[in-house]
């Protein structure tokens, strides 16, 4: 786990995700791989309403929050 991640939440258990979203499906994957089981991508153009309203809907759907 990368230092970043592991000093956000110093010497406490991870109750978290973190949601990663980008347009570019693949560089979005490689993010989450290299953060680890944190973060779940999510591929969304920010700009797009419809579509970030759909990933929204998908965070709440999986994580009970963000709705």
């Amino acid at each position: 786990m990368p230092h970043y991640i592991r000093d956000f939440v110093p010497g406490g258990p991870f109750f978290f995700t973190v949601a990663l979203i980008d347009r570019d499906a693949d560089a979005i994957e490689q993010a989450a791989k290299e953060i680890g089981s944190l973060a779940q991508p999510f591929a969304a153009d920010v700009t797009d309403e419809a579509g970030i309203g759909a990933v929204m809907a998908d965070i709440a759907r999986k994580h009970g929050c963000c709705s």
